[in-house]
């Protein structure tokens, strides 16, 4: 059974791009009633639940009778909220919400369950999706085969993956694990030069976020000293000035004719006119969706503790003429679904994974990439109700949850 979730983890990039080329390429979604995704996922859900009723046994009290309590709630709540909507449609779609979020639970469980085979195997585990990743990106790039990221960035695309959000999530998460390795062997730096090109052909704005995760790695990684600090100033000064003087005009134009119109969209970025960078939107669209969200929910002391639902958020938005029916930020709008009581249960793993990987350091390579798709899923949504990304997330997350010291040479 552990070969079987192994061989998913392994293969999940090239199981989405085999779903992007047949359900959005080819555009055989509305033909197929289930897509091969789902029954690969609904096989290993079953196979998990089953060991997950199989370890009730014991009398200790352990993260497995803590998750068996969570996804019963859950499952319980979101037909309590599903009859609500007196439609089988209703439940049809609370039942689908809650399956892809109990399915990144029960990963997340089963990887910390067999946290020695998993975590022998994690290096081979990103490798192999890199590469995947990696060539899946480069062939769409040179031949302009694939898919848009997005429809209004020429030559921005995410290859044949499925979700374009996951194609975002994992180009930084890949570039941060290898460039925490950098010092490790060749491979590491070739892999985190080849992972920065990915970053830029994904063409999303978590490239603004390097400069970020570049000054981590220099801070935590490097043994700073008097003379390393004198020598990388002569070092570095040359190129500032070569920067300034000749490459500043060619990266103004890549910005204007690529990642302005990824800010604009986000609402990040507006112009008066000139194209110049003038103006920063604070009340980003989704820090607007989640004040009306929780003002609404803070009104009543009910929908506080219990949400109002999959079903109900999409109502919810559907009134008021938003344009999208949920925030995309995941703890708010887990909160918003399935309340104070549901969001608390769910993010106890993701808050005892992240302790314990704050504990052993964020230098770690696996570490950094716990910390960054968690942070995206917070700040950036599409990652827990993602089948891809949220996959990566339950395997960083079990990968941490174990109590055991993750050594890094």
């Amino acid at each position: 059974m552990k070969k079987i979730i192994y061989w998913y983890f392994c293969g999940i990039l090239f199981l989405d791009i085999l779903l992007g080329f047949l359900l959005d390429y080819l555009s055989l979604e509305s033909m197929l009633p289930l897509h091969p995704g789902q029954i690969i996922r609904g096989g290993i859900l079953l196979i998990i639940s089953t060991s997950l009723l199989k370890n009730q046994s014991s009398e200790r009290f352990d993260y497995s009778k803590f998750m068996f309590i969570t996804c019963v709630y859950l499952l319980c709540l979101g037909l309590v909220l599903g009859i609500q909507n007196k439609s089988f449609v209703g439940i049809g779609i609370e039942v689908y919400n809650l399956s892809k979020l109990i399915f990144v639970l029960l990963l997340a469980y089963y990887v910390q369950r067999n946290w020695v085979f998993f975590y022998s195997r994690a290096d081979e585990i990103m490798k192999v999706n890199f590469i995947i990743f990696s060539l899946n990106l480069f062939f769409s790039f040179v031949t302009g085969l694939g898919l848009d990221t997005y429809g209004n960035i020429e030559t921005a695309t995410k290859g044949f993956l499925y979700g374009g959000n996951a194609a975002s999530v994992l180009s930084i998460v890949f570039f941060s694990y290898y460039l925490f390795k950098w010092e490790d062997d060749f491979k590491s730096k070739i892999f985190t030069l080849i992972g920065f090109l990915n970053i830029y052909i994904v063409g999303t704005k978590v490239i603004f976020i390097t400069p970020l995760i570049l000054v981590l790695y220099f801070l935590l990684k490097i043994k700073w000293n008097a003379k390393r600090i004198a020598w990388t100033g002569i070092l570095i000064t040359p190129f500032l000035i070569y920067f300034g003087i000749l490459i500043k005009p060619v990266v103004i134009e890549i910005f204007n004719n690529r990642y302005l119109s990824t800010l604009k969209r986000a609402g990040l970025y507006s112009s008066n006119g000139g194209g110049a960078f003038n103006e920063i939107i604070l009340a980003y669209r989704r820090i607007e969706y989640v004040i009306e969200q929780t003002a609404y929910q803070i009104s009543n002391f009910f929908i506080s503790l219990f949400g109002i639902g999959r079903v109900g958020q999409m109502n919810f938005w559907e009134l008021r003429n938003g344009s999208f029916d949920f925030a995309a930020m995941d703890f708010f709008d887990l909160i918003f679904q399935y309340g104070l009581i549901g969001g608390l249960l769910v993010f106890y793993f993701f808050f005892q994974a992240l302790k314990k990987a704050w504990k052993i350091g964020i230098s770690n390579p696996l570490s950094i990439a716990f910390f960054l798709i968690l942070a995206y899923s917070f700040f950036g949504g599409y990652v827990l109700y993602s089948a891809t990304a949220g996959t990566f997330l339950s395997f960083l997350t079990g990968i941490h949850l174990k109590g055991h010291p993750i050594q890094h040479s």
